[in-house]
Parts: C-alpha cells; sequence; structure tokens
C-alpha cells in the first residue's frame, strides 16, 4: 500500500505543471523506502506480539461523528481485509496526522498520549513517523485523483491540498528531539494537570507514575487499587518495581527519538539522580520539573 500510493499520485501529476509535488514525492518516497528497509526487524516483532490486528483501517476526521455526545467511528473498511488488517500504530497515525493537517495538533497529541496511557505501546512510538507518513500520503493521494476529475478553481483547491498533505508526509522525515523531563512533587500537586500544556503543545510523551503501577499490577489506569500507602501497589518493592518500568519506558521513548516527561514523585534525590544518568548515557536534554 505504501509504494502504491507514491506509484498511483505519480500517474496523476504533470512535470510540466507539478515539478514542486514531484520533487517531495520523490524525497518522501525515497525515505519510505529507507524506513522500510530499516525497520523491518521492528514490524517483525510487532506482528509476532499482536499487534497487527483488524482495525478501522480509514480513521480520519470524515469517519468519526458525534453522537448523543460521545464520538463514534463509522465506515471503517470492510471491503479489504488486507486494508484493514494492520499495525495498531498505523490506525492511531491516521487520526493523529488528520489532526495535525487540519491544525489542530494539539489534540492529536492529546488523543495519542490517551492512547498510550491505555495499551501501554509505548514501543509503537518507533514506527510512528513511518504511519504518520503513509497516512498523510493515502490523503495526498486521494487530493490528486479527486484534482484529475475537476476544473479551474475547485482543481487548485485539489492540488492545494495534495500539497498540504505531501508537505506533512515529509515533515516526517525530519530527526526527532528527544529529551528527558522528569516532574517533581509530592501526590497531588498537581503534576499530570499542569504537565497537560507540554503534552499536547510541545509533542511530549507522558508516561505516569499512577498508569504503570496499576499496570504492572494488572489492573486498568482507572481501576481503584485499594492500597494503602506503603501496602499493595505502595510496598517499597512495588515502587522499586515502578521505577524500573519508567526508566525502562523513557528509554523507549527516546529512542523513538521524541521527548518524555515521567510523570512520579520523584521525592528521593537518588530517584531523579538515576534518570539523570540515563539522560546522560543517552545524550539528550535533561530537566527537573518541580
Amino acid at each position: 500500500p505504501v509504494r502504491q500510493n507514491f506509484a498511483q499520485m505519480r500517474e496523476r501529476l504533470d512535470p510540466g505543471v507539478h515539478a514542486d509535488l514531484l520533487a517531495m514525492l520523490a524525497r518522501v518516497e525515497a525515505w519510505a523506502q529507507a524506513q522500510y528497509a530499516a525497520l523491518a526487524p521492528v514490524f517483525a516483532v510487532r506482528l509476532a506480539e499482536g499487534r497487527v490486528r483488524e482495525c478501522h483501517g480509514d480513521l480520519h476526521l470524515g469517519n468519526l461523528v458525534v453522537l448523543d455526545g460521545e464520538p463514534r467511528l463509522f465506515d471503517a473498511i470492510e471491503f479489504s481485509a488486507e486494508l484493514r488488517w494492520t499495525d495498531v500504530v498505523a490506525d492511531v497515525a491516521f487520526l493523529v496526522m488528520d489532526l495535525q493537517a487540519r491544525g489542530r495538533p494539539a489534540l492529536g497529541w492529546r488523543f495519542l498520549n490517551a492512547w498510550l496511557e491505555r495499551c501501554g505501546d509505548y514501543a509503537g512510538l518507533c514506527v510512528l513517523p513511518y504511519y504518520l507518513s503513509y497516512r498523510a500520503m493515502v490523503r495526498a493521494k486521494i487530493a490528486a485523483i479527486r484534482a484529475t476529475q475537476l476544473d479551474g478553481a475547485a482543481r487548485d483547491a485539489s492540488v492545494d491540498e495534495c500539497r498540504r498533505y505531501l508537505a506533512l508526509a515529509e515533515a516526517q522525515m525530519a530527526p526527532g528531539a528527544p529529551a528527558l523531563l522528569v516532574a517533581c512533587g509530592v501526590s497531588g500537586a498537581g503534576k499530570t494537570s499542569q504537565s497537560q500544556s507540554l503534552v499536547e503543545a510541545g509533542g511530549v510523551i507522558r508516561v505516569r507514575a499512577d498508569v504503570e503501577r496499576k499496570r504492572l499490577a494488572g489492573l486498568a489506569a482507572e481501576a481503584t487499587s485499594g492500597s494503602a500507602l506503603g501496602d499493595g501497589l505502595y510496598t517499597p518493592e512495588a515502587t522499586a518495581q515502578t521505577y524500573a518500568r519508567l526508566s525502562e519506558l523513557a528509554r523507549v521513548v527516546l529512542e523513538a527519538g521524541r521527548p518524555v516527561l515521567v510523570d512520579a514523585t520523584f521525592l528521593e534525590h537518588a530517584r531523579r539522580a538515576a534518570f539523570a544518568r540515563l539522560a546522560h548515557e543517552l545524550g539528550v536534554p535533561f530537566a527537573i520539573l518541580a
């Protein structure tokens, strides 16, 4: 499907008129081919882990509606199992990309973080740029096809739309800017609420101790553990396991090229120092948000 986008789009562009689009197309295609080769081992692991599933397949804003106060998906790809069965990140990427294309990237990052908290698939971040570019190319191709069916101002509008999506696909080629941030403060101090703007405006991936502590115990993020301080999920052993898991996930996010915020109390100097060492090891900026 990725190769097909490039081939079908090239057929519909006139070299004498759309030289800039063809140049962009060539750059994105070369990058996509290189990414596919580099990510082949990752794709194999994700397939083995069950990350390829029957998905919606066409998860952009045109297939979402608010009904009875709740967002509902419709018009999934039912005619093609090949397009419907995909990496779950490819499905998520479509909505994130479409929000970016419509000038609402903050909502895309908000959605992505909420999804990651729910499923824990932080390892999927390393394939996110590839799928963001692929989904942008899907929309660029559709705009190019539409342009061949129209005349005048309508055709020009479709060509402009094609150009915008192509630019978005090309933007995924830019290297990431990883950084490691840790929150520091007692429980209830507002670490999660105050960092929400970083998540949305800065595209930061947030990893929360409250969520990962429960995940390690087999509980959903919104579940009540019933544990008292120092007991159950909050024993010293459970806390040590939680911070170890946070360090592991921080490394995964950073190696995927994204900035990460580790949301935990970090009241002990030793815990903050351990993450400072991780940042130094990976050569990324480090900051403490009090």
